[in-house]
């Protein structure tokens, strides 16, 4: 027997023997009797060694790291101290009837042996509960818990052990809990009054991001910003410790309102069994509006771009969803030999042209190459399209068209120009302009800054306390642009420019302060410092020109724009000639291209 073994053993001895004396002081008139002569007293010590000794290998107890005793291994000593008590029993029994014992002693012997065995194993641990109870817990922030599921259940069992939260109310978003007890928590219903009132208590909201809506995520946001408090994704704690293939992930896109958008099934339908061209069907929009219409029934995708690399990651998302019908065309939008043997060899129905140079302040310093991408390689696409008899012609358009003031959105309005006037030259060419905002996570917003920002360890800065701007997500953004194809053709006559229904604008700061609170980041790591205003940066932006009247169509947030008889602009040969014969200087350009669309 090794000598710790030896140590353990006596003691339990020693406690199961001061158990047993215990026990007899209830029986005082028991004393004489059990002590009379010391051939008793040593024949009970000697049967009591052996209980232990036996039930102590019995249980594989000597296996046991003492240091470390688990909860599982209370199930085990708690059965050892109760089953060497009885052991010293029946041997007494056996040897002379129990005469000297009162009955009613095995069964207080049984409980102080099994309480006081308890205590000396978990001795450490139960000293830190009662340290935790009266004075961890009053100085650790508290939180409070939305949403009950599996993972949020799993997670309040890993916090028992690890203890990074002091969870003080839980708020059941089903309210099929509400008023009840979960792991000795308190759980409510999420009645948005009473979570007003609770959250004043607490420092951090923790939520299950599968039982929360957009919705009530937006309103906790709102709620957190104002009281200065964290949301913590309970995803992002159980990733690496549990599984969470399943979990929703939470990010900045969930907190803009999301568009109402009726019969997109119906709609998209249009395209089944069509040829579609997409021309930067790489980018944000482009790869969106690819993506959608892959979803679509037999349907046939030219995608264009100039990104190897992500025309890679696009022939790769296709050969995951199994999708065969597409053809990936790697090619410049200025060489028009080879975009018109493209149109030739698929002779598509429609076309998506998403092409585009759209990041206003690299644009604003390289305006000849704007103007190529963004107006010269429109009106080549325009005129080969028509050419190869192309039904419908999709322009993406964005709302720094309207009285622009930088380069990128200049050039923008000189391309609706162009395809306006084209349209009213060729009446049986349907040419459709789609003119809307910022889409979140898009490669020229600013999220993406954002995040790179705190991957690299910086501030959040901000051009301007008041700048705001449109958002909408890409998702909702993209099957408006494919609705609007579809429209019927006695509407779409009336106008030509669709704008989508964006709601309000979004102050930048607003949002900065949204993104770090949904990210667990303190905002702190907002600079406070604002950098001003960049050359071509407006305050706010617009969605139509004072001489433009907005309808609305049959769909839901997507409408028209309606030009009077008298309105007329430049003729697109100005505009071609200025192409052609264009200043070098930065500063003249911006001045003919102002002159262009006004």
């Amino acid at each position: 027997m090794k000598f710790p073994n030896i140590i353990y053993i006596l003691f339990f001895f020693i406690i199961s023997f001061s158990s047993l004396l215990i026990s007899i002081l209830f029986y005082f008139d028991q004393l004489n009797i059990f002590f009379q002569t010391k051939n008793i007293l040593f024949l009970n010590i000697v049967l009591l060694l052996i209980s232990i000794s036996s039930t102590y290998f019995i249980f594989s107890l000597n296996k046991i790291i003492w240091d470390y005793p688990s909860r599982r291994e209370l199930f085990r000593i708690t059965l050892f101290s109760f089953i060497s008590v009885l052991t010293f029993y029946l041997l007494n029994f056996l040897i002379n009837r129990l005469e000297t014992f009162p009955r009613s002693i095995l069964l207080i012997h049984i409980l102080l042996n099994i309480s006081f065995s308890v205590i000396f194993v978990y001795k450490k641990g139960l000293l830190h509960l009662f340290k935790e109870i009266l004075i961890e817990n009053k100085n650790k922030e508290k939180s409070i818990i939305v949403g009950i599921s599996e993972d949020v259940i799993e997670f309040i069992k890993i916090n028992e052990s690890l203890k990074l939260f002091n969870f003080i109310h839980l708020f059941d978003t089903s309210k099929s809990h509400q008023n009840k007890k979960l792991r000795s928590l308190k759980v409510s219903g999420f009645i948005i009054e009473n979570f007003k009132q609770e959250i004043k208590k607490t420092n951090n909201i923790l939520i299950d991001p599968n039982t929360v809506d957009d919705n009530t995520l937006m309103l906790i946001t709102n709620l957190c910003l104002k009281e200065n408090i964290r949301i913590i994704n309970i995803s992002e704690i159980l990733n690496g410790i549990a599984n969470t293939k399943d979990q929703r992930k939470i990010g900045i896109e969930n907190l803009i309102p999301k568009l109402e958008i009726d019969n997109y099934t119906n709609y998209s339908s249009n395209y089944i069994s069509k040829t579609v061209l997409i021309t930067g069907s790489c980018g944000s929009i482009g790869s969106e509006i690819t993506k959608k219409l892959s979803e679509i029934e037999n349907i046939f995708l030219v995608c264009i771009d100039i990104n190897e690399e992500k025309m890679m990651e696009l022939d790769l998302y296709f050969k995951y969803k199994n999708f065969k019908n597409y053809s990936l065309e790697l090619c410049n939008l200025s060489n028009l030999d080879v975009i018109d043997s493209i149109l030739k060899k698929f002779k598509p129905d429609f076309c998506f042209h998403a092409a585009a140079m759209k990041h206003v302040n690299y644009v604003e310093s390289s305006p000849s190459i704007a103007i190529q991408v963004n107006i010269l390689h429109t009106i080549n696409l325009c005129k080969l399209s028509f050419k190869n008899g192309l039904k419908k012609f999709n322009f993406i358009s964005t709302d720094k068209a309207v009285n622009p003031n930088n380069i990128m959105g200049l050039t923008k309005r000189v391309s609706e120009i162009y395809l306006l006037n084209f349209k009213r030259e060729n009446p049986e060419y349907d040419i459709r302009i789609v003119r809307f905002g910022n889409v979140i996570n898009s490669s020229g917003s600013v999220i993406p800054i954002f995040k790179r920002n705190i991957e690299f360890n910086q501030k959040l800065r901000v051009t301007h306390p008041d700048i705001k701007r449109f958002f909408m997500s890409i998702s909702d953004a993209v099957k408006l642009v494919i609705i609007a194809n579809t429209i019927d053709i006695d509407i779409s006559n009336k106008f030509r420019i669709f704008v989508l229904d964006m709601g309000e604008q979004i102050k930048i700061i607003d949002l900065a302060k949204k993104f770090l609170i949904i990210n667990n980041i303190s905002l702190d790591k907002l600079d406070k410092k604002f950098i001003g205003l960049r050359p071509g940066e407006k305050l706010y932006e617009e969605l139509n020109y004072s001489y433009e009247k907005i309808v609305n169509t049959k769909v839901k947030n997507l409408n028209g724009i309606i030009y009077e008889n008298n309105i007329s602009f430049v003729d697109n040969s100005k505009i071609e000639n200025f192409i052609k014969n264009h200043p070098n200087d930065n500063n003249e350009i911006k001045k003919e291209l102002l002159n262009l669309i006004n």
